[in-house]
């Protein structure tokens, strides 16, 4: 008995000795980080340079982001294959624009590309077919020119009609 016991007790601590090696070698080679790689957006195809006649358009008003300003409609009007936005990028800003459409529970119903100063953008196209949200979110978000570092966003909660 007292050999078995012996043979035993040497297995165990060995497999003890072995399960702290696996454990100490995950930790120290499964620590490998993964960075999200970041993808510069496209510039908008359909920015027209220039500004739109605001008094034309429907719920058009400007908003500050600290360091730069935006103009678009405050209410999308609904279209078939998107919504008119009229996003504005004034010529005085020095930063790069973007709008992302949202519903309430986060889904991306559209977005724009990167319109430059003395831009703007009529129309954002839908990513989805027919979204029926009327509850929309309007994420603006500024991008410094060449290094796309974040200048900073803000949101716009309203409708569609």
């Amino acid at each position: 008995m007292g050999r078995q016991k012996r043979f035993l007790s040497a297995i165990m601590l060995i497999c003890c000795v072995t399960a702290v090696l696996i454990m100490i070698c995950s930790i120290i080679f499964g620590k490998r980080e993964t960075r999200a790689v970041f993808t510069p957006p496209d510039f908008d195809a359909s920015a027209v340079a220039g500004t739109p006649d605001g008094s034309l358009i429907d719920y058009y008003g400007s908003l500050s982001g600290g360091d730069y300003q935006v103009s678009l409609s405050c209410k999308l009007k609904r279209m078939e294959e998107g919504a008119e936005i009229w996003l504005t990028n004034p010529v005085e800003n020095t930063v790069w624009l973007k709008a992302r459409i949202t519903d309430e529970q986060g889904n991306i119903l559209g977005e724009t590309g990167l319109i430059r100063p003395g831009e703007y953008v009529q129309t954002v196209k839908w990513s989805i077919e027919s979204p029926v949200a009327t509850a929309i979110a309007i994420k603006i978000m500024a991008y410094e020119p060449d290094s796309y570092y974040s200048a900073g966003a803000m949101v716009l909660n309203t409708e569609i009609y």
